[in-house]
């Protein structure tokens, strides 16, 4: 019944401020304006909430097979309770991130973002070098692609040699 009543909710709200967003004024270039964004959100948000909703009305007709999965995941938590988790990862990646921002202004975006996914790869127990490196790569050259090209943010070059690399890189 809460996942009926938080897909309406759901639904509801992303319909409510996209109407708002229809009062934002587009760009006058062809670039992406500022009610991109937002209406990108709430439109994800209100696919969410209908694909929600029809799993409730699903599971609500039948009532048999939500009792089963509820011991199937009584048994999954009492599991997970077993394990010990561990909170030093939380604090290390914590860490890790705040080190990455205070690089960014001397090193750069280009240098530290791929080591920083690298290392957070590390820390969540990612062991193939291959993934983590590909990863790395990847991560960074989706998020120039985005934010430096598409949407024309610019992101932190560094100084000296590394200003010059991101340059050479974007």
């Amino acid at each position: 019944m809460g996942n009926l009543v938080l897909s309406i909710a759901t639904i509801i709200f992303s319909v409510f401020f996209f109407i708002y967003t229809l009062q934002i004024p587009a760009s006058s270039s062809t670039s992406i304006g500022p009610e991109f964004w937002p209406r990108i959100v709430l439109i994800s948000l209100a696919i969410m909430g209908i694909v929600l909703l029809i799993k409730s009305l699903r599971q609500m007709k039948r009532p048999s097979v939500v009792a089963e999965n509820i011991s199937e995941a009584e048994k999954v938590e009492e599991e997970f309770e077993v394990e010990e988790v561990h909170k030093s990862r939380y604090l290390i990646i914590i860490v890790a991130l705040f080190l990455y921002i205070l690089s960014l202004s001397f090193i750069g975006f280009v240098p530290t973002t791929p080591f920083m996914l690298i290392g957070i790869a590390l820390i969540i127990g990612m062991r193939k070098w291959y993934s983590m490196a590909l990863t790395g790569v990847l991560g960074t050259a989706c998020f120039i692609y985005l934010f430096a090209n598409t949407l024309n943010i610019p992101l932190p070059r560094g100084v000296g040699i590394f200003r010059e690399l991101s340059y050479f890189l974007y």
